[in-house]
């Protein structure tokens, strides 16, 4: 849906509110200049640029020693690839380790506001989960909801070579409303960050055969469970949010086109994706969604220096040898 950007004297009036706003702060609360502030920047900057810089000659060094008083123990085989790509993992972890401590940040930083005094831009809110219009079934379950994402994977290969292909994946495109005890808004979930806390799978191998309505699910979608000697292989996965269910939203509101400043939030805005900003649909709770992030972030930089720091190790110990 398109957005509308205009309203510029209304942001002319926000901006020199919140202009002299903060100037009225600083006098009072004794906060430093702007200038006073930029050079305390510049100080902090040039002081952290300096020791990198120090840090940097003191680690090239090391390496440079290293390489000097060390030789190959053996050439490199198939278990160094591994050691090699266990490393690379675990920087890898520990930098989604701190995406995900971002994150959480940003969260922790943007108040929840209630649908009443939303305004253009991100925002937080936590609310009832109901219909735009009628009520929605999961694909592969027909329980009753307002959204829905799911996932088809089959078995391919064989042996040491057998591994879960995704055929099919997506999500619900109906918008719904979420709903506070000043009114509601509507969510667009087009691109949203999904965090479910249940994810219902079946599958039909010799643990079962797939029910006959996750059969019509996969018709629906133009899946055929059949092959040209006897069945696939399939795991169907699905997730949704059930009417009435509380959802917390972390994304940006819009403004409708040609809506004015006088209507109502829930005629007036929507809450949608922006490629600047986070776009989050939870059925936790704030509360919930910060704990499951905090041990999300010490178990990922924990395990990613771990997973490195013995890769190293072994490393040394098989591959290296030091000349005496």
């Amino acid at each position: 849906m398109p957005i509308q950007i205009g309203e510029t004297e209304l942001y002319a009036q926000l901006a020199a509110r919140h202009h002299t706003r903060n100037n009225t702060a600083r006098q009072q609360c004794g906060i430093k200049t702007p200038r006073s502030h930029a050079q305390g920047l510049w100080f902090w900057v040039l002081f952290f640029g300096l020791a990198l810089g120090i840090g940097g000659i003191i680690f090239a060094a090391g390496i440079d020693k290293t390489l000097r008083t060390t030789l190959w123990s053996r050439p490199p085989d198939h278990p160094f690839l591994y050691l090699l790509a266990g490393t690379l993992g675990g920087f890898w972890l520990f930098a989604d380790g701190w995406w995900l401590r971002q994150r959480k940040r940003l969260i922790e930083s943007i108040p929840t506001s209630t649908i009443r005094s939303l305004a253009l831009g991100l925002v937080e809110i936590s609310g009832r989960a109901q219909p735009e219009e009628q009520v929605l079934s999961s694909p592969f379950s027909g329980f009753p909801c307002v959204f829905y994402t799911y996932a088809v994977e089959e078995r391919v290969g064989s042996g040491k070579h057998t591994r879960w292909e995704t055929i099919a994946k997506g999500t619900s495109e109906q918008p719904f409303f979420i709903s506070d005890t000043t009114g509601r808004v509507l969510v667009v979930p087009l691109d949203a960050e999904l965090i479910l806390q249940d994810e219902r799978t079946v599958r039909n191998d010799w643990l079962g055969a797939l029910s006959s309505t996750t059969i019509a699910g996969l018709t629906r979608l133009g899946i055929s469970t059949e092959r040209w000697l006897g069945n696939k292989i399939l795991r169907c996965r699905e997730s949704f949010i059930l009417p009435e269910v509380q959802v917390y939203v972390l994304g940006t509101a819009h403004a409708h086109r040609g809506a004015t400043e006088r209507v109502e939030n829930a005629a007036r805005l929507y809450i949608g994706n922006n490629r600047d900003h986070e776009f989050i649909i939870s059925d936790r709770s704030e509360k919930d969604l910060l704990s499951h992030l905090r041990w999300q972030v010490w178990a990922y930089r924990a395990g990613g220096l771990a997973l490195t720091a013995s890769c190293l190790i072994v490393f040394a110990k098989y591959y290296l040898r030091t000349i005496s």
